[in-house]
């Protein structure tokens, strides 16, 4: 990914995604060739519900931010040097969208470049955060871990782990002075820190 060329747009508060997708149609129908990305920068993260279960969601880095990539247009005139700067085409498409409300900067209507260290660290947050929600499912549990069991007949009980098959941890539990094998799901467990 290349991490030059970045603008950040303002957007109308929840609608981040339908701006995106309007610039992106906008672009296509217009025959615009220096917009060459459109992002809306997404990590997911992990919650337990009131129930107990894990659910995986997705939150925006930015709320309010529409991150688009523009190539810079080259004019020239007769005698005179080129001149390198942000496409007149790409601007009227950009301010003309619904619920964009202007480029984030002193000027709304003037567009300001991102440093490239900045988008770059930007998108690390993205890129990662998928990765560490997958090893936190699975791996945050070890055999002799303590867990609470939070759903199901059990919930309340604490048990330690025995075993971990696939997405099944496998515990013992003492059910009127006998103890019983138990299979849990991920979702019916919950690990203090």
């Amino acid at each position: 990914m290349k991490y030059n060329n970045w603008y950040a747009i303002q957007t109308a508060a929840l609608c981040e995604a339908k701006v995106r997708r309007d610039i992106l149609a906008r672009r296509t129908q217009l025959g615009d060739t220096h917009i060459t990305d459109v992002e809306v920068p997404e990590s997911t993260e992990m919650e337990i519900t009131a129930v107990g279960k894990q659910k995986i969601k997705k939150v925006k880095i930015v709320p309010g931010y529409v991150f688009i990539r523009v190539t810079p247009e080259t004019s020239q005139e007769d005698g005179q040097e080129p001149t390198i700067g942000f496409p007149t085409l790409s601007h009227d498409i950009i301010m003309s969208t619904p619920n964009v409300l202007g480029f984030a900067g002193p000027n709304r209507k003037k567009p300001y470049s991102m440093g490239s260290d900045e988008i770059q660290r930007l998108f690390k947050l993205v890129d990662n955060s998928h990765l560490e929600v997958k090893t936190n499912v699975l791996s945050n549990y070890s055999v002799g871990d303590t867990v609470d069991i939070v759903s199901g007949p059990f919930a309340g009980s604490s048990v330690i782990i025995d075993a971990i098959q696939s997405d099944k941890i496998i515990t013992t539990i003492d059910i009127c002075g006998r103890l019983s094998r138990l299979e849990l799901n991920v979702e019916q467990v919950y690990k203090k820190s």
